[in-house]
């Protein structure tokens, strides 16, 4: 029943009206004017593209996303992934169109290949600001948008050419727009366009990220639902046409590479990048119970301790006031325990509590883990250390004017080092000067092959295969292993011409023990390496 503002009994609004009503409700929050985020956004914008044109790009990680959008620039292919002038079933296709559109803009640069990740993490600093006020208020809000951005894990994704910051923004917008849904219809009832928003924040999670992209929000939302004793709201969700639009937005690139590209692409990226990284540790060394509490410890940085210093107040408060009573037995303890489990409990506490907890026990559950997996929980645990200090508006501002320009000094004498250390920025530069030809043979003898040599130099560097018998595959044949990740070109040491130019790079001091060290002299020392050219040219 719908009533007026005198509460007399009226007709409901036509769906014009509604939707008007709910694009005006969505759109009064993310115009109203505010200087001080106006200020921390540029603030931002400044610090996470700062030196961005300096920081090479590393491997093994970013070193695949760039040459894998290089050439798809390259071949003109903007639809299916390619790396080593293979097909790359390694993630969706979304992240890999924001590096084509940059190197489009920029050129094929460092600044190009983070320009996107950089803007997307100025994006969730602007996300959870409006969020934060639509739930909270505006004070809080203020101090929740300054812990993110500053937070050492937004900071550090926000410049890496890697899918998290954009993975975050449509995940966390999916279940911002489920929430702020939720909550609507239990005031006014209109709440369709949310959930719809929800869908299609969710689609592109998933040509971001995977099927995880909406799998995991999902489930965010059923525990919920659960937990406030409210399942039925289930009905009121349009899961039908919901799915429809996430099968339709979501689905059609997957549909498409499975068509052209058949079973390889399903053992590829759903056997390997899925089902075995779920079920197999490909780090077991890292598969432990406390991996994720020490990742979320330090990506929360510089508040983590802040965090434990005001959490050891509590509770030493709380025990003097309770002598003879234990930690655990508390009876505050207990009730804010049992708070989160109720239906009694304030929902966006509840929300925000259980969106953090699921993202972690999930991937804590899975085989593999990442230091990038659990980074969605990052802005739910912000919220709620922001609530708790609302009090601390001026402390938060300090400790982030003081974070950020030491995060300004790390660029400069930390992190522009480190990334030229982990890349093979200069090794390239060498190949690009002594190989104009395009008849030279590159071989990496190297233990750990490295992307980035082909990317910056945009010659074909094979790996040196040392072993018994050839262990390279056929790339539209794939094996269920890890090795499908390894796409690079592969030369077996008895396949080595006798009749070219040669190019061998080696670890430092390091001369492959099988190779004659007779047949090649030194030419280049560089900080990633050796390089030998054979004695017959």
């Amino acid at each position: 029943m719908f009533y007026n503002s005198n509460h007399e009994k009226c007709n409901p609004p036509n769906w014009q009206q509604r939707i008007k009503n709910t694009l005006k409700n969505l759109t009064k929050s993310a115009y109203s004017y505010d200087p001080f985020l106006v200020v921390l956004l540029i603030c931002t914008t400044i610090l996470y593209l700062f030196g961005n044109g300096n920081l090479a790009i590393t491997d093994p990680v970013e070193s695949n996303y760039a040459l894998t959008a290089k050439e798809m620039v390259l071949s003109g292919d903007y639809i299916s992934p390619r790396i080593f002038d293979h097909y790359w079933y390694d993630k969706p296709i979304f992240f890999y169109l924001e590096l084509v559109a940059a190197f489009k803009l920029f050129g094929f640069t460092d600044f190009a290949a983070r320009f996107f990740p950089s803007l997307f993490g100025v994006a969730n600093v602007y996300l959870i600001y409006n969020f934060t006020k639509r739930i909270m208020n505006r004070q809080i809000a203020r101090i929740a948008a300054m812990m993110m951005s500053i937070s050492a894990e937004a900071w550090l994704f926000s410049k890496a050419a890697i899918t998290d910051s954009t993975l975050v923004f449509f995940f966390a917008s999916t279940l911002i727009c489920f929430y702020l849904g939720y909550e609507r219809r239990k005031t006014t009832g209109s709440s369709w366009l949310y959930y719809y928003g929800a869908y299609v924040c969710a689609a592109f999670s998933v040509l971001t990220k995977g099927p995880v992209g909406f799998l995991l929000p999902g489930l965010i939302i059923l525990v919920f639902l659960a937990v406030r004793k409210d399942i039925k709201e289930l009905l009121h969700l349009h899961l039908i046409s919901g799915l429809l639009i996430i099968s339709s937005l979501g689905g059609s690139w997957y549909i498409y590479m499975y068509l052209v590209h058949g079973d390889a692409f399903i053992t590829t990226f759903l056997g390997v990048h899925n089902w075995l990284r779920a079920t197999v540790s490909e780090h077991p060394r890292d598969n432990v119970w406390y991996y994720y509490l020490m990742i979320n410890a330090v990506a929360l940085i510089p508040w983590t301790p802040m965090i434990l210093v005001k959490a050891f107040k509590k509770i030493k408060s709380t025990l003097a006031k309770n002598q003879n009573t234990s930690l655990l037995t508390l009876p505050r303890l207990r009730q804010d325990i049992q708070s989160l489990t109720t239906s009694q409990a304030n929902p966006s506490t509840q929300f925000l509590a259980i969106w953090a907890m699921v993202v972690i026990l999930f991937f804590q559950a899975m085989a593999t883990k990442y230091t990038t997996y659990t980074f969605p929980a990052l802005m739910p645990m912000i919220m709620l250390c922001a609530y708790w200090w609302r009090n601390n508006e001026t402390i938060v501002r300090k400790v982030s004017i003081g974070t950020g320009i030491v995060y300004i000094i790390l660029t400069l004498c930390i992190a522009i080092p480190i990334t030229h250390k982990q890349s093979d920025v200069y090794t390239a530069k060498y190949l690009t000067r002594y190989t104009q030809d395009n008849n030279t043979v590159v071989v990496d003898g190297r233990k750990k092959y490295h992307v980035s040599t082909t990317f910056y130099s945009a010659k074909t560097v094979n790996k040196l295969d040392m072993s018994d018998k050839n262990t390279s595959f056929d790339p539209n044949n794939p094996p269920l292993s890890w090795d499908v990740k390894k796409m690079m070109p592969i030369i077996h040491i008895s396949q080595l011409p006798e009749d070219k130019k040669m190019l061998l790079i080696t670890d430092t001091n390091q001369f492959p023990a099988k190779l004659s060290r007779l047949n090649w002299h030194l030419t280049h020392q560089g900080p990633e390496g050796d390089i030998y050219i054979n004695n017959k040219q």
